[in-house]
């Protein structure tokens, strides 16, 4: 009988150490599951605004003489010239305000600017029959209204087609003196604010989610502005010069927006 009992509780003792080695461990907590913080993804939608500074030169030809019949005379004697290059170059620069809206990887939006065109330029002429033509244009400013739409083939980056109005100030001066018809002379100019077109292109980067810097071209053409030139001298009185003057350009740029 004894032994019959040693043997019930030897098994009673197996059975419990048994099931206790089932149970999870005191001294060891389960791991929880580690989930990575991603960064929040980066998008083009938005109301932004930004600084632009740059370089604008001029097209080739800027000013051309026409008239009366007296006027073509002496183009045609050659005391006129027919046309004076007054190409001109400077700094340009500004502030713009916009909005963009992203569909995948498309961004449409528009944007407009104000920018100061530096760069005051005053030429000189003297043609092989010693005609003096003098011709200066002062800087003035410039905006222009555009839509833009680009394509952004890969995170942050933005390549983009951008046109619209443009819009600005127009100013010049121009002097015509020809010696060989008794000291003839003429002065007049035009001042004028104009409205045309600009074109381009450009590509945008966004550094943080906030602030992107971006590299662009554009051409602007604001048109032609005609001067009348009034006889300064007696022996210039009846003659009456028009000067077309030609207001357009390229301007490369970069600008730094902050998306808000």
């Amino acid at each position: 009988m004894k032994r019959f009992l040693l043997a019930g509780a030897s098994v009673a003792l197996l059975a419990a150490s048994a099931s206790a080695a089932d149970l999870p461990s005191r001294t060891r907590q389960p791991y929880a599951p580690v989930v990575a913080a991603s960064a929040p993804a980066m998008g083009w939608t938005g109301l932004y605004a930004g600084l632009n500074a740059g370089y604008t030169f001029s097209g080739s030809s800027d000013a051309s003489f026409s008239g009366a019949p007296g006027v073509q005379g002496l183009i045609a004697t050659g005391l006129f010239p027919v046309s004076v290059s007054g190409k001109y170059s400077g700094f340009i620069g500004g502030a713009q305000l916009g909005y963009n809206h992203q569909i995948g990887q498309f961004v449409i939006g528009a944007e407009t600017d104000i920018m100061y065109r530096g760069g005051n330029i005053s030429k000189s002429f003297v043609t092989p029959l010693n005609t003096a033509i003098a011709l200066k244009r002062d800087s003035g400013w410039l905006g222009t209204t555009r839509l833009r739409a680009g394509f952004a083939p890969i995170d942050r980056l933005l390549v983009y087609g951008t046109g619209g109005l443009a819009y600005g100030s127009t100013d010049a001066t121009i002097s015509a003196t020809v010696p060989g018809i008794g000291g003839a002379a003429w002065t007049g100019g035009k001042s004028d604010t104009k409205v045309g077109y600009a074109v381009g292109a450009g590509a945008e980067y966004a550094i943080t989610n906030n602030v992107s810097a971006k590299l662009e071209y554009l051409y602007y053409d604001l048109g032609s502005a005609n001067a009348s030139l009034a006889a300064v001298t007696a022996a210039a009185t009846g003659i009456a010069p028009i000067v077309k003057v030609e207001n357009k350009g390229h301007i490369v740029r970069a600008g730094v927006n902050y998306k808000f």
